[in-house]
């Protein structure tokens, strides 16, 4: 096949235990060369963009089985509440596209529509859907959310805005910074002064595609190759397609919005304590959603992506635990100080609103035909709806701190003296350490 990558040369794999990268191993001058050639061939044969095989604006997503379908009712269902107009595409899998009543009752939430990804060289599976998805739907200018995303405000206003106006593209930061390969700009051929200082989150773009058709396909070829391209644009904190979009687009030279304000992170506030001969104990703030803010710098959208929404809900509200208490950083109350503050212009409760719409949805007409069907391919069941509800495991900021990754998450917590001397020590000796650390272990 004309521009298959064929065998890459890696000097390793990129872990939370090895990372070639930060061991101070570089690509080797024939792979630099071999990626570079392929990259050029890409961008130098992409076809023109036809203009009339995409038409006007619409929210894109990509939907599955019970994991994705739960979490994206529940996001169509706050979109539309936020005042969003916009049309939407649903993209399934063809092994996860869902039964025709839940195709019907999709539909009925008002402009949705249901269509099926068959791209067989994405496999099916994976981060790479999304960049299929955005490609081949029917929109020109979209606005991608993941199932898990939220859209707080109506979003439609981003593509009058003067940042998408001026580019085409707008896209927002992750919690970490920049883990590319030093030779990211050689594979690449853009000016190394241009490599970001950041990482990037793919739960929400918007793409112009006329604007930016170079960049889009060939981010689809770094998916369709993204366990080469994974290993060159991330460690192993954010690894998948969210980095290939921003670089596939400094590759073909394309312009682009990033949000110069870092991500919050909505949570609760927990009494942790560690064991030992010097126990002790502290409230820490644990993180669960990663919270975007719009060009004006209020929140936009709740991307839950750790710990997805489910059906693992009590009977009554009053039973249920809120996963979103507090506003990191700044400690905001989210319901009195952000969903209910008139100059955040919400308006309502809005997880009040996911739990009502989750617990009607457990109990639609359609959905118990659609749950059979999906435990018969291998989907978790889910627990009953009668109290039951477990508390998730929400996420600590402080253990990435003390293993040395440094980045926008730092604002989200303060770390204590102990914490910075460890962080310094995993920053920079502790990986200088790794090759040693194993050349001993060989010789044992």
């Amino acid at each position: 096949m004309k521009h298959g990558l064929g065998e890459v040369a890696l000097p390793g794999s990129r872990t939370h235990r090895t990372d070639w990268v930060m061991e101070g191993l570089r690509l080797g001058r024939a792979t630099v060369d071999q990626l570079a050639a392929v990259v050029a061939g890409v961008l130098a044969d992409v076809p023109p963009y036809p203009p009339a095989a995409f038409s006007g604006r619409g929210v894109v997503m990509v939907g599955g089985g019970l994991h994705y379908l739960i979490p994206a009712w529940a996001s169509l269902s706050v979109l539309r509440k936020s005042g969003c107009h916009l049309p939407v595409e649903v993209w399934f899998p063809v092994a996860e596209q869902p039964s025709r009543p839940a195709v019907a009752a999709l539909e009925g939430l008002g402009g949705v529509a249901v269509r099926t990804l068959d791209v067989v060289d994405l496999q099916q599976r994976g981060f790479a859907l999304k960049s299929a998805a955005l490609l081949l739907s029917s929109f020109q200018e979209v606005l991608f959310l993941d199932s898990d995303n939220l859209a707080v405000r109506d979003p439609s206003p981003l593509f009058a805005s003067p940042q998408y106006a001026a580019t085409g593209a707008l896209f927002w930061r992750d919690f970490w910074d920049r883990s590319s390969v030093p030779e990211i700009h050689e594979v690449l051929r853009f000016p190394n002064e241009q490599v970001p200082k950041v990482t990037f989150e793919s739960g929400q773009m918007v793409i112009d595609k006329a604007r930016h058709w170079r960049g889009l396909l060939l981010a689809v070829y770094m998916n369709v190759y993204g366990k080469t391209f994974a290993e060159l644009l991330s460690c192993y904190l954010g690894k998948g397609d969210k980095e290939t979009f921003v670089y596939a687009m400094l590759a073909a030279g394309e312009a682009y919005w990033v949000s110069p304000q870092p991500p919050g992170s909505a949570g609760v506030v927990q009494v942790l304590c560690e064991p030992g001969r010097a126990a002790s104990c502290r409230r820490q703030f644990m993180g669960n959603t990663m919270v975007q803010p719009g060009p004006d710098g209020l929140p936009l959208f709740f991307h839950a992506n750790y710990e997805k929404w489910d059906l693992a809900l009590p009977a009554a509200f009053e039973a249920y635990q809120r996963r979103w208490q507090v506003l990191a950083p700044g400690g905001q109350d989210v319901v009195g100080g952000v969903f209910l503050n008139t100059s955040y212009g919400i308006g309502y409760d809005v997880e009040r609103h996911v739990f009502q719409v989750l617990s009607a949805l457990r109990c639609a007409p359609w959905f118990t035909a659609y749950y059979q069907l999906r435990l018969a391919l291998d989907d978790p069941p889910l627990p009953a709806l009668d109290g039951f509800h477990p508390l998730p495991n929400y996420i600590s900021f402080r253990p990435f701190y003390r293993l040395g990754w440094s980045g926008a998450y730092m604002g989200l917590f303060r770390p204590s003296l102990g914490d910075r001397l460890v962080h310094a020590y995993y920053r920079v000796l502790r990986w200088r350490l790794k090759p040693l650390e194993r050349r001993l272990k060989g010789k044992k």
